[in-house]
């Protein structure tokens, strides 16, 4: 779980308060992540859920734009239901920027 993927960011020497920071900053308000794993090679994927497919390339935007994350690439996007509501659901992947503020 989050656990374990903070302890794979540290083994590579990759401190995670700041790589979390950094993700906490430009996720938008109406995004709610739902998934964040990392591998020890700094690959990272994110999934999470929205009311808008605006909203889900606008998060990919952001981490584009951040000195620590890279190789940003929207994946799936689909419409959705929960509850009463529709929702677009989303992968992200992407790697952690070699002089980025997370290592």
């Amino acid at each position: 779980a989050l656990a374990d993927e903070i302890r794979s960011i540290q083994a590579e020497n990759r401190a995670p308060a700041p790589v979390l920071r950094e993700l906490r900053s430009v996720v938008p308000q109406d995004v709610w992540l739902e998934s964040f794993s990392a591998d020890p090679k700094g690959a990272i994927s994110l999934g999470g859920a929205t009311f808008s497919m605006e909203s889900a390339a606008r998060l990919s935007l952001q981490l584009e734009r951040s000195p620590v994350f890279a190789d940003v690439k929207l994946g799936s996007v689909m419409l959705g239901s929960r509850g009463e509501s529709q929702v677009y659901t989303f992968s992200i992947g992407c790697a952690l920027e070699a002089d980025g503020a997370g290592r």
